[in-house]
């Protein structure tokens, strides 16, 4: 019963990450707390759409919000995450070595990624 519950809890944590531009706005967060245009303007995707993709990440409790003055800032809850979703690129990066583009996709996404630790 237990296993089943976590299994689940777990699905669903996974399911949440399970859109580029939520990874993308975790990897921005990079131990710093962004507010929604700042977001927006470094992704370059409409303030709805941030909006709408910081709302699942918060409900789900992977961010937490702090209001100053007019502005809400979004910073991660565990910066753990971060660390995992890098390790996440060599778990895929080894089921799709055969595609070149993907693979140097990966490799410079993990350096970015790695030099905002």
């Amino acid at each position: 019963m237990y296993r089943k519950l976590a299994a689940t809890e777990l699905a669903h944590f996974l399911g949440t990450l399970s859109h580029p531009l939520r990874v993308r706005i975790i990897e921005e967060l990079k131990g710093q707390e962004l507010d929604v245009s700042t977001i927006q303007e470094i992704l370059q995707e409409r303030q709805s759409k941030i909006s709408q993709h910081l709302s699942i990440l918060r409900s789900q409790k992977i961010l937490t919000e702090r209001r100053d003055g007019r502005r809400i800032l979004y910073k991660l809850k565990n910066e753990n995450l971060r660390h995992w979703l890098i390790d996440g690129l060599d778990l895929i990066k080894s089921t799709i070595e055969d595609n070149e583009k993907i693979s140097k996709a990966i490799l410079n996404a993990k350096k970015t990624w790695k030099k905002k630790i």
